[in-house]
């Protein structure tokens, strides 16, 4: 009857709001008791003087919250043997600190997680085993959705044969007059469940923390990854990507990609808008979610490097994505598979799991022939961990991801992110074209189409965001020492990164990168309604096309010339042969000649765009804040931002001094000031030292 959980300082952090726990408003909710696990719902009460922004109770001064406890009781002498952990092949573990073991530098035994499966036939290759993992699809599951469930179940029965397992799992449809309850650990369940915004899919399990045998698995599914199939594309996701995501979920960006997949559906050329290619567009969605899942109930960690298998003509090849599979792992977080524009579309999302899947399940099941005790198995494992680097089992996780490496991403596809992220920018640029031709349905609000325009735009810019990983971009990469392997890092070629800085010019920063029809800017109308759950604009009514392309345009350049990106480049000139990196004097003049073309390029002058101005002064502000000190890049980083500063304002004396004509009093007033402001900058730089 305490706060156990730590609920106090946790509400305090999230809602900004200083609730405290009110002792008498505590009580128990419901008690299940079963033959191998409790269930005690505790319901806690809260209150805050001044209460917080939330919008599903009544009076935020006061709040409750559920919190349920589960115990377990744990197997004892149930011939299970832990499995040995190697960080090459994902799964999640159970760790322990072995305090007689003689080698200090690795004082941890880990475990991984799996099941207890034996085979009925050990003499056997191939072997039914003596206990299946059942799952049983819940009957509050809606009807047209079972199907897809269960495929995505089983799906993972064709990893499980390569470890001599067949049939390992087995899908049942629960009864509507079922005599158990889904709580009852004996029973691994898929449940269905209905809220307002939550929009995830999770996938958690329970685990025997001595052993690393998991117990029992429930995987719960929000209906609001899928709503949108029942009510139209227009409505999933506007809830944005806020909803915060572990290690066993996915998150409402899920079902913003499901939405724009379910867009482009609709009404790019080459696919047709039928409500049969609705219906089986939906049905790869559920069945990959339900496959990543049901992976994560097997032990098996996210693979983010599973997206890159095959090549981006290969990703609409129905004969390839059939057979060998859309992706090396569906433990990724996938997109929907657009084809690019005259390209037949192929498989929205993977039908069937990768060879990654394949491999980590045969490391985590297969049965060692002699083995009877965990250490006793290591040289039996070796050898299957040993076809690590093959590139199909490459392997990239929740640690993995931050800024690095260029195909170790969330929502990428294809061994070739440059390609496939201009094929999708190039789909946006068709959808915007496309987007209010005839697409509303009769009496549909335009509100409805602003929406959808933010979330093609969304798409267009983390396409872009795909592409920026690869300037100062490693990949970690396992390789061949001996009989063994290791890491080693391995920087993007400079070609690549070349080509890289080219893409974001022409898509993000050149004059010409965007161009909307004036007609959709103009109905591109706010909601009227405003409650709860549906806020009116606080501000402009009408669309900010300039401050909503600004802003995602200064996220991309803001990343490039970050501080930790600078240091990268600048340590990769000493790893790699002199002239293969890209320096960072390449990097600043690159930048500054594609987005000062107008003043910088030897054609004759002409108007500077609103969309270009608007840049123009955010790569000002930027190179201003290094020479003045006020964030926090390199010292050659600063120096070279001096340089181009100088540069950039000899060439805006060199065009006022020319006195064009053709040159509007906008362009003029812009150039005049920014010429002012460079030279004020650096004067208070040489008067500061």
């Amino acid at each position: 009857m305490q706060d156990l959980p730590g609920l106090t300082p946790l509400l305090k952090y999230s809602l900004q709001a200083d609730y405290r726990l009110e002792p008498n408003k505590f009580y128990f909710g419901d008690v299940n008791s079963f033959p191998e696990n409790l269930e005690i719902d505790a319901i806690y009460g809260f209150s805050s003087l001044e209460g917080a922004n939330l919008v599903t109770v009544a009076d935020s001064r006061a709040l409750s919250l559920k919190v349920h406890y589960s115990f377990s009781q744990l197997p004892e002498n149930n011939g299970y043997i832990p499995r040995l952990a190697d960080d090459r092949v994902g799964y999640f573990v159970s760790a322990f600190q072995d305090l007689s073991h003689k080698n200090p530098q690795e004082p941890f035994v880990r475990y991984i997680n799996r099941w207890h499966l034996e085979p009925s036939d050990p003499d056997s290759a191939l072997s039914p085993p003596k206990k299946p993992i059942i799952f049983w699809i819940e009957n509050a599951v809606p009807l047209e959705y079972r199907d897809a469930i269960r495929e995505g179940v089983l799906m993972w029965n064709q990893a499980f044969v390569k470890a001599g397992f067949q049939n390992a799992i087995k899908v049942r449809q629960m009864p509507d007059d079922a005599d158990w309850h889904p709580a009852d650990v004996r029973y691994n369940t898929i449940r269905w469940f209905n809220s307002w915004d939550a929009g995830f899919a999770k996938g958690p399990m329970r685990v025997n923390p001595l052993t690393g045998e998991i117990l029992d698995a429930d995987i719960i599914v929000d209906d609001n990854m899928v709503r949108s199939f029942q009510q139209g594309y227009r409505v999933l996701g506007e809830a944005s990507s806020k909803q915060m995501c572990d290690e066993l979920c996915y998150g409402m960006e899920s079902a913003n990609q499901a939405a724009m997949g379910a867009l482009a559906v609709s009404i790019l050329p080459n696919t047709q808008p039928a409500s049969e290619a609705m219906q089986e567009y939906m049905h790869q969605y559920l069945r990959s979610l339900i496959a990543h899942e049901v992976g994560h109930t097997l032990g098996l960690r996210h693979n983010f490097h599973g997206s890159t298998m095959l090549a981006p003509q290969e990703l609409n090849n129905t004969e390839i994505t059939h057979t060998k599979g859309l992706v090396a792992s569906v433990m990724d977080y996938l997109p929907v598979n657009i084809a690019p524009q005259g390209v037949v579309q192929g498989d929205y999302f993977p039908g069937v799991v990768g060879p990654y899947d394949e491999w980590a399940i045969e490391y985590g099941y297969k049965r060692s022939p002699t083995a009877m005790m965990p250490e006793a198995e290591k040289s039996f494992l070796k050898q299957i961990a040993l076809a690590s680097p093959h590139p199909e089992l490459s392997y990239a996780t929740d640690e993995d991801i931050w800024d690095i490496n260029p195909l170790a991403n969330v929502w990428d596809m294809s061994s070739d992110v440059l390609v496939y992220s201009q094929w999708q920018m190039d789909n946006a640029r068709v959808m915007w074209q496309r987007l209010d031709k005839g697409d509303l349905s009769t009496g549909e609000s335009y509100s409805n189409l602003r929406v959808l325009f933010d979330r093609v735009l969304q798409y267009y810019f983390r396409n872009a965001s795909l592409v920026s990983k690869y300037i100062g971009g490693q990949s970690l990469q396992w390789l061949n020492t001996s009989d063994d392997t290791s890491w080693a890092f391995v920087p993007v070629s400079l070609s690549k990164q070349r080509q890289a800085l080219t893409k974001l010019q022409d898509y993000v920063f050149a004059e010409d990168a965007f161009s909307f029809p004036p007609q959709l800017l103009n109905h591109l109308a706010p909601s009227r309604w405003q409650h709860w759950g549906s806020p009116a604009p606080s501000n402009r009514l009408d669309y900010p096309i300039h401050d909503r392309i600004l802003k995602l345009q200064s996220v991309i350049l803001r990343s490039l010339l970050e501080g930790d990106r600078l240091n990268r480049l600048q340590d990769i000139e000493l790893k790699t042969p002199p002239g293969t990196a890209l320096s960072m004097p390449e990097l600043f003049d690159t930048l500054q000649t594609g987005i000062w073309t107008e003043i910088l390029a030897p054609a004759s002058p002409k108007p500077i765009s609103s969309i270009r101005r608007s840049l123009q002064r955010e790569y000002l502000n930027m190179l201003l804040e290094m020479v003045l000190g006020t964030s926090d890049v390199p010292e050659d980083g600063r120096t070279l931002a001096w340089y181009e500063l100088q540069q950039l304002q000899a060439a805006i004396d060199t065009r006022l001094k020319q006195k064009p004509e053709n040159l509007d009093i906008y362009t003029i007033a812009h150039l005049q000031l920014s010429g002012d402001r460079i030279t004020k900058a650096l004067n208070a730089q040489m008067l500061s030292r």
